[in-house]
């Protein structure tokens, strides 16, 4: 197929494939081809020449993760979670299939890195995204969206009750002690703004506009709380 297609549409093809090195291990090969054409306007002759772009493959790959990926707890960063919620918020139809939106905000996060140091406020922010994967409801995203902001996202989302449920559990487990190293014992409490969305027309921005109203209103109401967006997308 690759031949018959450069013979009659290109002189010059290019197509990647895998393939198995000499020592078994997996790689990924570009084949080159280019064809001269004879004076009857036929091809005359076909030059095929491959290269391992294994190495230039894995580059790639890294620095695509790199882009996405938070560097202190290896969750996805903000660019991700938006990239994820475009895509939830594409399925979502009115009465059908929801969308949910947990924006948790750690309260006075700022005070432990002040009297503790960055370097403990970080391994603070590690344990709190390891709770957060384990709490997370089955198939939730989770991703750090900010210095002290967590976001999870929870496609087909439940009802709003159950989804305050959740983001009430989520907000108990967070609020347990945190053994960190040298037996330090930390304790860091969540104020969360929940939001559904179950209408195709809202974007990206409107969500993250909503749960910023809900957390603000959940830090105002004394901290350690879930707030349900009034205006409930």
């Amino acid at each position: 197929v690759f031949s018959d297609t450069l013979t009659r549409q290109s002189t010059h093809a290019q197509h990647q494939t895998g393939f198995r090195r000499p020592d078994g291990t997996p790689g990924q090969l570009a084949i080159h081809a280019s064809s001269s054409g004879s004076a009857q306007g036929g091809v005359e002759r076909i030059l095929y020449y491959a290269i391992d772009v294994t190495e230039q493959h894995a580059s790639v790959r890294e620095l695509e993760r790199l882009a996405l990926t938070d560097p202190v707890t290896n969750l996805a960063n903000r660019i991700r979670m938006d990239m994820m919620l475009k895509s939830s918020l594409a399925q979502a139809r009115p009465g059908r299939h929801a969308v949910g939106m947990l924006l948790l905000g750690l309260d006075r996060f700022k005070n432990v890195n002040d009297s503790l140091g960055h370097s403990v406020g970080d391994t603070l922010l590690v344990e709190v995204s390891r709770r957060l994967v384990d709490s997370a409801p089955p198939g939730a995203s989770v991703a750090r969206v900010g210095g002290d902001e967590f976001a999870v996202l929870i496609d087909d989302a439940p009802g709003s009750s159950a989804l305050l449920g959740i983001a009430h559990f989520i907000r108990e487990r967070l609020a347990l002690p945190y053994t960190l190293p040298e037996h330090q014992i930390l304790m860091c409490t969540a104020s969360v703004g929940v939001v559904r969305v179950d209408d195709p027309v809202h974007n990206v921005e409107d969500v993250f506009r909503e749960a910023d109203l809900a957390l603000d209103e959940a830090k105002d109401s004394g901290r350690n709380t879930c707030t349900l967006a009034d205006d409930v997308l």
